[in-house]
């Protein structure tokens, strides 16, 4: 039988800016990244989100010929979660431009809170603490990412992190948190990956996931902190790595009780999403264990 996944948190559309200008539009989101890789991972997965009339049709049809259960995306009388990530000499600037409609707890269907896996994946804040406690349940496997509880926009719209005083509020009451090492140390007040995914654990989390690009992940839990190495590839957009990397993790993590298997796993799934811009860059079970076999061997314990 197939996992059943419920992701959480709004679709966006994504103005993609690259070199020389070139601009592409993409459908975006934690929903998007996390949702296509559970699908080519063969899990069943429901999305609950909001979009407004601006979101095109074309990418809801795209997530139903997936397989995607969208019946739970509503639609808002505000515009879409838009982003534009402009490209420049490897660095990502992202611009928040529009933000829909929050997520309430009164949104999330029956058929949600009996998934196997509930993933939480706020881009702009659009989910709060309450709706993570509510779901909270022993049948179900609760992650977060931290990335859209600490953004903040500048008077030029430019995306910022900022801390906020109830992030542990949002992480109590999950299994496992993920967020990237800008993410983390911003997040915990912490100045080094080590300190901020200890600090991130110690929050109420089962495991804490820290992922670092190309200098691979952290990952923490009662066995102690493991590094876990990135597949070499040629890189091309890191948007949605993350997305696909814990939602991957999750996925092998409910399989096989296993936090480390689960990371080499999810940094393998990963590899393949940033081979591509946009959400294209998805793989097989088959295609990830080869990826696996090159990265289980090389995992280390951190030495404290």
């Amino acid at each position: 039988m197939a996992v059943q996944i419920s992701i959480i948190g709004h679709l966006t559309i994504d103005e993609i800016i690259v070199e020389k200008g070139v601009k592409k539009i993409a459908m975006g989101g934690v929903p998007t990244y996390s949702g296509f890789a559970a699908k080519r991972q063969q899990a069943a997965v429901l999305i609950v989100s909001k979009v407004g009339e601006d979101f095109p049709d074309s990418f809801l049809l795209t997530l139903a010929r997936n397989g995607i259960d969208i019946s739970f995306v509503t639609l808002s009388s505000r515009p879409t979660t838009r982003f534009r990530h402009i490209y420049e000499g490897g660095t990502r600037t992202s611009f928040l431009i529009s933000k829909c409609q929050d997520i309430l707890y009164s949104d999330i269907p029956e058929k949600c809170r009996d998934s196997d896996i509930i993933h939480f994946g706020p881009v702009a804040g659009e989910i709060s603490s309450d709706i993570v406690n509510k779901l909270k349940n022993p049948s179900s496997l609760l992650s977060i990412d931290i990335q859209g509880l600490i953004r903040s926009v500048d008077e030029d719209l430019r995306v910022k992190l900022v801390p906020r005083d109830d992030i542990a509020d949002f992480i109590k009451p999950v299994d496992v948190v993920h967020a990237n090492l800008e993410e983390a140390c911003i997040a915990t007040g912490m100045s080094n990956a080590v300190d901020a995914t200890k600090t991130l654990l110690k929050m109420g989390a089962r495991v804490s996931l820290v992922t670092m690009g190309e200098k691979g992940a952290l990952i923490a839990s009662k066995k102690g902190i493991f590094h876990v190495p990135a597949f070499k590839t040629r890189a091309l957009d890191p948007t949605g790595a993350g997305d696909v990397f814990t939602i991957s993790f999750m996925i092998e993590y409910l399989n096989t009780g296993d936090e480390i298997q689960a990371a080499a796993y999810a940094s393998a799934a990963a590899s393949f999403s940033v081979e591509e811009y946009g959400p294209s860059g998805f793989a097989g079970r088959d295609k990830i264990s080869e990826r696996v076999a090159q990265i289980i061997n090389k995992v280390q314990e951190v030495d404290l």
